[in-house]
C-alpha cells in the first residue's frame, strides 16, 4: 500500500546539498523524495510503501533454510531412528546434530499436546 505525504518547507531553511543527501538516505530505506518550488517555498513530497520499508529494515540474519526434496514428517523420523544410525539420519535430513535434536525436542513437545499429530514436516 503506497502512502503519500507532502511537506512544505521554507526555501531559506533548506539548502540544495541537504536535499540531495536527504534524498539519498531515504532512498536507501525505500522512501522516494521529490522536490519542487511552489510560491517561493521548497515542497518536499515523500512517497513510501510500508511493506517495502519493513523488508529493507529486516535483519534477515542466520543461515537460510535448506529444504530437501524428500521432506520427512516427524512420524517418519521417529520410525527411521529405530532402523538407521544417527550419522545416516543426519545426512538424509541434511541437518547438523544440534539442529536435529532441537527439532526432535520441539516436535515431540508439539505432538505431546496434540496426540497423534505425526504429520509435521521435520525439515
Amino acid at each position: 500500500m503506497k502512502e503519500r505525504i507532502s511537506l512544505t518547507l521554507a526555501g531559506a531553511d533548506f539548502q540544495a546539498g541537504e536535499t540531495a543527501r536527504l534524498k539519498q538516505v531515504l532512498a536507501d530505506v525505500g522512501i522516494v523524495v521529490d522536490t519542487h518550488e511552489q510560491g517561493g517555498h521548497t515542497v518536499l513530497s515523500f512517497t513510501f510503501d510500508e511493506e517495502a520499508i519493513s523488508l529493507k529494515l529486516k535483519r534477515n540474519a542466520g543461515r537460510k533454510a535448506q529444504f530437501s526434496e524428500a521432506g520427512y514428517t516427524y512420524g517418519e523420523v521417529v520410525e527411521m531412528r529405530k532402523a538407521v544410525s544417527e550419522a545416516e539420519m543426519l545426512q538424509k535430513l541434511n541437518l547438523s546434530r544440534s539442529t536435529y535434536y532441537r527439532r526432535l525436542k520441539h516436535f515431540a513437545a508439539l505432538c505431546e499436546h496434540d496426540q497423534g499429530n505425526q504429520f509435521l514436516l521435520f525439515n
